[in-house]
Formats: structure tokens, sequence, C-alpha cells
């Protein structure tokens, strides 16, 4: 198991307790990496795996400088010593039969690449209130199992989803050699650009071999202020600054992951033997994540100009995006930094 972990101070004492708690009767260990937290967050899983009685092997690597969810995913990979590895994260809670659940999925089809079980959304107090699933949006419409055995039945799946698998955001499981080898390293020595782990180690499973979803829920999956695609939006206009650099921000991180996708795909192209897809496949995989990159190139600086100028960027790149984005852009054709201002200044005036 890695966990990664940055400034979870809220989080992480439960986040700990939950994976030790784990049960399993198999060899593992558990590899926490601290991503140059500067808050207590070490002394915490420090003083959490001190008061607790579980005999599992636990290792704590901390970085010296801040890399990054990718860059602390690699140093996880680095300092593992089994074939699976299991993804944590320092603010979730684990599911005390994860552990073994992965285990069987693993036994039932030996030639998985990557595994990825379903999780219950949670908000920062503890409460429950939805699923998120491996391959659907409605969690109790899915199958059960979803084996994706040949190229043909992963390189649709994937582009029936503009080039990224449905089942971002779950609990995966995946195999060293995707970090290993050939593949390589996530970041680069000489790449500092951050990007989400979870896009491309699915992308470059998706390359290596079959794919298994399932719908048995593995954690629960915080939502808080602090996630990357979960952070509290503020509507008021004091609020709307702060709100536009996140998402400029976040604008460039998401075409970061999409550019290191295409680098998997273009990988694959060139090296022997790293992936299994026909040079069609490749090709309509890569067109795909292409277009996915387009729309994330429109969306860069898509906070910081005028409704008009976005307005002309969508007729400008409406052949390039995916349907998917289009549905997210047309709705913030309103002139919402008029409504905020609007808001502002009547409720400046009441007082």
């Amino acid at each position: 198991m890695v966990m990664t972990c940055y400034n979870q101070h809220n989080f992480i004492q439960e986040a700990v307790r939950s994976a030790l708690s784990m049960k399993y009767d198999g060899p593992m260990e558990l590899i926490i990496v601290d991503d140059a937290s500067t808050d207590d967050s070490v002394e915490l899983i420090e003083k959490t795996i001190a008061e607790s009685s579980s005999h599992l092997e636990v290792k704590i690597v901390r970085l010296a400088e801040n890399k990054g969810v990718a860059g602390a995913t690699d140093a996880g990979y680095a300092a593992a010593k089994y074939e699976w590895v299991i993804l944590l994260d320092g603010d979730d809670v684990q599911c005390p039969d994860r552990l073994q659940k992965t285990a069987e999925l693993i036994r039932d089809y030996p030639d998985v690449v990557m595994i990825m079980l379903s999780a219950r959304q949670m908000d920062s107090h503890g409460n429950l209130w939805g699923y998120m699933s491996y391959g659907f949006f409605d969690y109790n419409v899915a199958p059960q199992e979803l084996y994706l055995h040949t190229p043909q039945e992963r390189v649709l799946n994937q582009c029936a989803d503009a080039g990224r698998i449905s089942a971002y955001g779950c609990a995966m499981a995946t195999r060293t050699c995707l970090l290993r080898g050939k593949w390589k390293k996530l970041v680069a020595e000489d790449n500092h650009q951050r990007f989400a782990q979870d896009p491309p180690l699915q992308t470059r499973s998706v390359l290596s071999g079959p794919i298994l979803g399932s719908r048995e829920i593995a954690c629960h999956y915080r939502s808080h202020a602090g996630n990357i695609l979960n952070r509290e939006r503020v509507w008021d206009y004091n609020g709307y600054c702060e709100h536009e650099l996140f998402m400029t921000r976040y604008a460039a991180f998401e075409l970061a992951t999409e550019l290191e996708n295409l680098r998997a795909i273009e990988r694959a192209e060139k090296e022997e033997g790293l992936s299994d897809f026909s040079p069609e496949q490749l090709l309509q995989y890569k067109e795909c994540v292409n277009r996915r990159i387009a729309a994330c190139r429109l969306r860069d600086r898509w906070w910081s100009v005028s409704w008009i100028r976005r307005l002309v960027r969508i007729f400008k790149y409406q052949r390039a995006v995916s349907p998917n984005f289009k549905r997210w852009a047309f709705p913030r054709l309103l002139p919402f930094r008029l409504f905020c201002r609007l808001k502002f200044n009547k409720h400046t005036a009441s007082k």
C-alpha cells in the first residue's frame, strides 16, 4: 500500500488507522510518502503508528521538496518491494476488507495490470452522500465486474469517454511494472510539471494489458476544500477572484496531466512490446487524448478573460474539443462576473 500525504493535519490519523486495520493473510507493507508537508502531518503519522497494535511493516518516506502527487507516487513505487501496489490518499478512509477483495480479484484474473474498485463519497465531517463507480455514473446499474481483456475492448472503452477511462477517482491497484522498466517514472528528472497521477497510470495500464473494474466498495473518498477536484467554491464577489485563480491553476494542472497521457501513448508507439495495441488503435486513442488537450488549452485561460472572448474561443476550437467540454463551457458563457458584482454591491448597500 502506498499512501501519499501533503498537509493532511485534519485527516491523516484517521486515514492511517484505517490502512493499518485492513485485514489480509499474505505479505504486505504500508509506505507513507510525505510530500514535504509544512504542518505536523509526519508527527501525527508517527504518533498513530506508535499507538497502533498492528504488526504491519510501515515505511515513512519523507521528500525533501514538494514534488506533487505524481512525484510522491513515484517515490512510493520506488520503495515498494512487492509486485502489486494499492494507492491510498492521506484524507480517505479505507474499508477493512479492501486488501482481501483486491487479492481475490488478482487470483481470479491473474493477467490484469490494474484493478479499480468503487468508493463512497464522504464530506469533511464523515457523512456519506454518494458513489464513485468504476464505469458508470449510476452505481446501482453498473455490472458487478467489468473485465476489459482485449485491446479492442480497452480502446473502445477509452474512446467512448473521450480518451479518459471513466473510472477516474476510484480505488486503484496496479502492478509496479507500470512505473518501472520501459515505462519508467511518471515525473522525469528534468520535468517539474505538476499533474494528477491517476490518469497517466490508467493510460499506461490500458496500453499494457487487461484491466478490471469492480463494484465492490473499497474506501470512503473524502471531498473537502483541499481536494484538487472538489475545492469548496465561494460564490460571493470577495471569493470570486480566489476562485478564478484556482480554476486557472487547475486548468494548467489538467493540461499537464493530458500531455503526460499523450507522452505515454507516444512512448508505446516507439517502444517494442510496450503495448498490445495495433497502430490503428493507438492512433484512435491518440486522437481522443488530443481532443482533451485542445479542450484543456481552451480552459487554460478561461477564467481570466471576458465572457465574450470565451465565446470566441469556443467557436475557434469547437471542432477540436470533446462534447463533455462543450456541456461544461456553454453554461459559463453567462456574465457570471457581472452577477457577482451586482450581488456584492447589493450586499454592501444593504449594510
